[in-house]
């Protein structure tokens, strides 16, 4: 087994992991929200992301994928297309989320909970980047395992 491919299975490994969390938000903790009144929306979106943006496991494996990133390129270079076209999609994404869920939580804590109709719009906002962060995730978890394959 060469450096690189060393350097690959961390990196999948971690990215792995991560799309497993976004996957399980998705799937369920956003379900959960879903079933709740907005007002209770409110308080378990300020929960989640003060919770997950401050959490050592998210940010460990964020920076495992970052950080790794570094010494793969060094050794492998662009020599692995789909898994560099995995790990380019991965800054794409972590981008997108960004750009999309961070107002979105803002809007959320701005509103008093008595607006219904605000809240209900900034739940389905969640909604819609949710679904595409789990689809972008798991494409970045297929482009990735075709590299290691081919």
């Amino acid at each position: 087994m060469t450096t690189q491919n060393s350097i690959e299975i961390l990196l999948l490994v971690s990215t792995s992991l991560t799309t497993g969390f976004v996957v399980f938000a998705t799937g369920v903790y956003q379900k959960i929200m879903n079933g709740v009144d907005e007002a209770t929306f409110k308080i378990l979106l300020a929960e989640l992301s003060k919770n997950a943006l401050k959490s050592p496991f998210i940010i460990g494996l964020s920076l495992v994928t970052m950080l790794g990133m570094v010494p793969y390129f060094y050794y492998g270079g662009l020599s692995n297309i789909w898994f560099t076209a995995g790990l380019a999609l991965w800054i794409i994404t972590s981008i997108i989320a960004k750009m999309t869920r961070l107002p979105i939580y803002k809007r959320v804590g701005d509103l008093d909970s008595s607006e219904t109709i605000q809240l209900r719009a900034e739940r389905e906002r969640l909604n819609r980047t949710s679904i595409l962060n789990a689809g972008l995730s798991i494409t970045i978890v297929l482009l990735m395992v075709i590299g290691l394959l081919f």
